[in-house]
């Protein structure tokens, strides 16, 4: 049994002019101790997947289909005390913005000392306040703080913001939770802090069986720490499949797109590849396939019947270019 099962994922948002489906039947899954990237352009629907599955959609948002399911139970309607006391302390999230994660008032020490204590497993012996400090420093020291004894202390807006998105790095894995769910964890951080944190991630995975949802925009970052991939577009999966497959022979037109978008270190280029056109609008979704407008490959059956996810070699692609009938 998978750790994490989403099946036929729909989220909307009510409006004055109708409602907008902002995810439309999303399915994946990911079991102990794998990395499942996701991956597409902003808007695509990423962040909002995570939001959904840790229950933290914003209203008016909604779950208006399918189920989400952790550790075989389900979680898409939890009461919300039930689904608190999962949050931190089976499944974890990392922030996209490290502002909205800390709190302004408390110290950086004290916020982890207390994450720690707070979710304890009840078979766990009690963890004394000098023991939090210590495993707290432990985990600033991890995620690359310097001088972590004496930064532990400080206040969040004494920390630069690369330094605050490893703070919140740390919270999110001082609990080691079972599924982490990681929203751009890297986007604040240099290069090489970037690698650090990419070996971290992977050495959790290793050492803990942890599962991770990396949500991302960089397919480098993909390419190091994912097992599979999947790749969104405009509130769906447009592929999924093992991570080499993925980006070695591309399935769907859009998943080709992004790859041929990555600047090549062999060869020069006058001018970067790019996909022609913009993601289309919630309220302006296209008959048929969504990404028909912009692909250069597309023909009749594309802009009248949206296609579900179809085998394509080692991968799955939701594209009529797979479809046999």
């Amino acid at each position: 049994m998978p750790l994490l099962e989403v099946d036929d994922l729909t989220v909307e948002f009510p409006t004055r002019r109708g409602v907008l489906r902002a995810l439309d039947r999303i399915a994946l899954t990911i079991d102990s101790g794998e990395v499942l990237g996701v991956v597409g352009e902003s808007g695509a629907g990423k962040s909002l997947t995570g939001a959904a599955i840790m229950g933290l959609l914003e209203p008016p948002g909604r779950i208006a289909g399918g189920e989400i399911r952790f550790e075989g139970q389900r979680i898409d309607h939890l009461p919300p005390d039930r689904m608190r006391r999962l949050r931190g302390r089976r499944i974890g999230m990392i922030f996209q913005d490290p502002l909205t994660t800390l709190n302004p008032l408390y110290t950086i020490g004290r916020q982890l000392t207390e994450t720690m204590q707070t979710h304890m497993r009840p078979s766990d012996m009690r963890l004394s306040d000098a023991a939090a400090r210590r495993q707290a420093i432990a985990w600033l020291d991890q995620v690359g703080i310097p001088a972590a004894a004496q930064r532990i202390d400080a206040y969040p807006h004494e920390l630069s913001g690369g330094q605050r998105q490893r703070v919140v790095i740390a919270l999110a894995l001082c609990a080691e939770p079972a599924l982490l769910i990681a929203d751009e964890p890297t986007t604040a951080l240099d290069v090489s802090i970037q690698a650090h944190i990419i070996t971290l991630l992977k050495r959790m995975t290793r050492e803990h069986n942890t599962a991770v949802m990396l949500v991302t925009h960089d397919m480098g970052v993909i390419a190091e720490t994912a097992d599979r991939v999947a790749v969104m577009y405009a509130g769906r999966i447009a592929e999924i499949g093992p991570v080499r497959a993925v980006i070695r022979a591309p399935a769907h037109p859009y998943t080709a797109g992004l790859m041929a978008s990555i600047p090549s270190l062999e060869h020069r280029a006058e001018r970067l590849r790019q996909i022609d056109g913009a993601m289309p609008r919630l309220d302006a979704m296209p008959a048929g396939c969504r990404f028909h407008p912009r692909c250069p490959r597309v023909f009749d059956r594309c802009t009248t019947g949206q296609p579900e996810l179809l085998p394509a070699g080692a991968t799955q692609a939701a594209c009529w270019l797979h479809a046999h009938d």
